[in-house]
């Protein structure tokens, strides 16, 4: 059954509002998929943007001995990639990204963390890099972390492990990204697209299924 949601498109969540969600993530093989024409052309356009290029981090403390995270890199997606979208998996979507992470030989995981400027966030992986997805719980903290909380992790020995999945490839998957997340073990550079999904989204409502 398809909930319908009729919320006004500019209402904004409080950034230091939790959303509690009964799954922490759903995979999503009924939306369709992007035309391959409009996944074949340049991604990494040069639109002016705000995205952030986030570098990479020093002083994780992993049983592998891995101490930095890899940069990552960010940029708007072609417009008619990005109206695709808006037209036919997210109403919701405000600027479709196109994010690589930049994986090395020593830098093989995408750092435990809560976003700190979304809540819901839908991909899909536009290759085969390996990894696992995965939710913490750091301890003495709450699973649901608010926005305004700290925001990364750095030792791996004070989180316990949630839940985890291996995310698809070339399909969509919703995620909660108010919980302590990482991915781990990538093979190769992550390329995906994404969007913000807001709390009274559709998908959201239906799949994550806000408490």
């Amino acid at each position: 059954m398809t909930i319908r949601v009729n919320i006004p498109p500019k209402r904004k969540t409080n950034p230091g509002q939790i959303v509690e969600t009964k799954f922490l993530y759903k995979i999503l093989p009924h939306l369709p998929h992007p035309p391959e024409e409009l996944l074949q052309q340049n991604l990494a356009t040069d639109k002016p943007n705000h995205i952030p290029q986030i570098p990479h981090f020093d002083g994780f403390k992993r049983e592998d001995g891995q101490t930095v995270s890899p940069e990552i890199k960010a940029w708007l997606c072609p417009d008619n990639l990005d109206k695709w979208v808006q037209e036919n998996i997210g109403p919701t979507n405000r600027g479709l990204m196109y994010r690589k992470v930049m994986i090395e030989k020593d830098k093989t995981f995408y750092p435990p963390h809560i976003d700190v400027n979304r809540k819901f966030v839908i991909l899909y992986n536009l290759v085969d890099s390996g990894g696992e997805f995965c939710f913490w719980k750091e301890k003495n903290q709450p699973v649901t972390r608010s926005m305004l909380t700290r925001a990364m992790c750095f030792d791996y020995s004070q989180m316990d492990l949630l839940e985890k999945f291996v995310p698809p490839v070339r399909t969509w998957y919703l995620t909660n990204v108010q919980v302590l997340h990482s991915v781990e073990n990538l093979k190769a550079v992550r390329e995906n697209i994404q969007f913000n999904c807001e709390p009274w989204d559709p998908l959201v409502v239906e799949h994550l299924q806000p408490i």
